[in-house]
């Protein structure tokens, strides 16, 4: 047998690499009532309307730990009263891109990463939210991109906040940088939505744990 195909033959019946991917899930949609309030909320994010967001915030919503709950605190931690330079919509936007699960307890969540049962250590785990975001040998544009990561999870070797790059490692062993935008902790921002009276409000805008 000629060598090249003793090779070809032989890269065919090896396994594929392990990955672990993630992608968003939506099990919320299922409630025509949550789907128009989320729809509402979501063009509100886009008109940055601090007005409405206000109106479907409850009155006790967590969004410290150990701070002062509250809507009232809540809007001056946000800087609400300035709306078009709150940091809170693109924070927010991004979470309710990122798809929406059911706790089981009458309340929802965004992203649904934040409830996935697939995540062993979520302080050591990251997401690549973006598909197509890149895998590189080093932290820069310019190095070689060692893979394509499309909702990959990935172990971060030490997260470092401020830097735009990340060190992580792929479920197959490979090691790399990826940028910091294109990643996200489990323990990161989340919303919850319960419905009140009546009417859904957000309970929880939260990070950490």
């Amino acid at each position: 047998m000629r060598p090249g195909l003793l090779l070809a033959l032989l890269l065919a019946a090896a396994p594929a690499p392990e990955v672990r991917r993630l992608p968003p899930i939506d099990s919320c949609a299922a409630d025509p009532g949550f789907l128009a309030f989320r729809t509402e909320l979501q063009a509100a994010v886009e008109r940055r309307d601090a007005a409405y967001l206000l109106s479907i915030v409850a009155d006790d919503i967590e969004f410290s730990f150990g701070g002062e709950p509250g809507r009232d605190a809540f809007a001056r931690e946000w800087q609400l009263d300035r709306p078009a330079t709150s940091p809170l919509w693109a924070e927010l936007g991004e979470e309710l891109r990122l798809g929406c699960v059911a706790d089981g307890d009458d309340g929802n969540w965004a992203p649904s990463l934040f409830m996935s049962e697939e995540l062993d250590d979520p302080f050591g785990t990251a997401l690549a939210i973006h598909p197509g975001a890149e895998l590189h040998g080093a932290p820069g544009d310019a190095s070689p991109v060692l893979a394509t990561l499309d909702w990959d999870l990935v172990e971060v070797v030490e997260w470092n906040g401020e830097d735009p790059w990340q060190r992580v490692r792929t479920v197959d062993g490979r090691e790399g940088y990826a940028r910091s935008s294109d990643l996200r902790s489990p323990a990161d921002y989340r919303a919850g939505f319960r419905r009140i009276a009546g009417r859904w409000r957000m309970t929880t805008f939260i990070a950490g744990d």
